[in-house]
């Protein structure tokens, strides 16, 4: 196969960092979810959702998950009324066609659905047929998007899609498939791999932005374009910065994902403390998106309108018997789909 290099190779390192932490700004707005409010899409104690590969298709109105007791297929849910308006994918776990080891994250494309796996992408069209797989030269793919409507991955430095000839571009980075060349250490392999771990991609239009999480640097990439550092909120640099301090997991920054309205929604967490931001990348203004409450267990999707879409463990507990007592437990599984609204607290509106 043949593959193609386009845009800077990331030497800019240090410079990017330095450019970032000079330009971030504090928070102009203050956002607030109601969750418990809203309403309920989809789900009950029988569901299992994978929350973390889900994505919305604000087009369509449709939020596209996958669920743990049926993995490797990724149903699409109507934001209307939460009814199953598609499947994609085999009930079969495999290498051959059409079929993945696992489901790792979902995307809209211009015909279908692209569902990723170990490493490879497929494309399904919206009447459920595949219409192509791409292998992308990349040692993962657990990063993906719909770039100008073809599918992207993340790479270490950059993003890789597969353009209409079928072939491998990358932007800002390196077609290769492994991490650890042979003049690597274990420990710096390691270290290698952490770093990729922690990057987080989102596309809007030809437009790709990756967030190298150990690094606290977001880019954006356009092809026949010089990457472009967009402000990190200070807020979630000083969440992320404490769980990379005391250990060497790469978790630091959970979700990114676009709003409907183009703008970045980004969340920090550590077992303590979890912060959201809502960031025009344009410009680096930003809101910060807080909860009215504390609910352990739940992960944002997406955001529209005065909106977010949520998936949600039960609150409820089920009661076990351990050692002849009984035990409340509460699930940290998502069983719920919700449509949560926003508001506004504080603060004006980017302009």
């Amino acid at each position: 196969m043949r593959y193609r290099l386009l845009a800077m190779r990331s030497f800019l390192g240090a410079m990017v960092v330095s450019s970032a932490s000079v330009l971030n700004m504090t928070a102009q707005q203050v956002l607030e979810v109601d969750i418990d409010a809203g309403r309920e899409l989809a789900g009950g104690p029988e569901y299992v959702f994978d929350a973390r590969g889900a994505s919305v298709d604000y087009g369509r109105r449709l939020v596209l998950a996958a669920e743990i007791v049926d993995p490797l297929v990724v149903r699409a849910y109507s934001l209307e009324d939460g009814s199953v308006q598609g499947a994609f994918g085999k009930s079969q776990r495999g290498d051959g066609p059409g079929e993945l080891a696992s489901v790792y994250e979902t995307a809209v494309g211009p015909d279908g659905v692209f569902v990723s796996g170990p490493g490879k992408v497929l494309y399904w069209s919206w009447a459920g047929a595949l219409l192509h797989e791409w292998s992308p030269a990349a040692p993962m793919t657990h990063r993906l998007c719909s770039l100008d409507g073809r599918p992207a991955v993340a790479l270490q430095e950059g993003v890789m899609f597969r353009d209409d000839d079928g072939e491998d571009v990358a932007l800002g980075g390196e077609a290769r498939r492994w991490l650890r060349p042979a003049r690597l250490t274990r420990a710096a392999s390691a270290a290698a791999m952490d770093h990729y771990v922690s990057v987080r991609l989102a596309c809007a239009g030809s437009s790709a932005y990756v967030l190298a999480g150990m690094d606290h640097v977001l880019t954006e990439y356009r092809q026949g374009a010089d990457p472009r550092v967009v402000p990190m909120p200070a807020e979630l640099v000083d969440v992320a910065s404490e769980i990379f301090e005391v250990t060497s997991r790469a978790w630091g920054y959970d979700e990114m994902f676009l709003a409907d309205d183009g703008r970045l929604v980004i969340t920090a967490r550590t077992n303590n403390e979890l912060a959201r931001a809502v960031v025009d990348p344009e410009t680096g203004c930003y809101a910060l998106l807080k909860q009215r409450r504390t609910v352990s267990s739940l992960r944002y999707v997406g955001m529209f309108a005065d909106s977010v879409v949520v998936f949600e463990s039960s609150r409820e507990p089920t009661v076990t018997v351990i050692d002849g007592r009984q035990v409340a437990v509460y699930s940290t599984e998502a069983s719920y789909i919700f449509v949560r609204p926003v508001r506004p607290v504080s603060g004006e509106p980017c302009s």
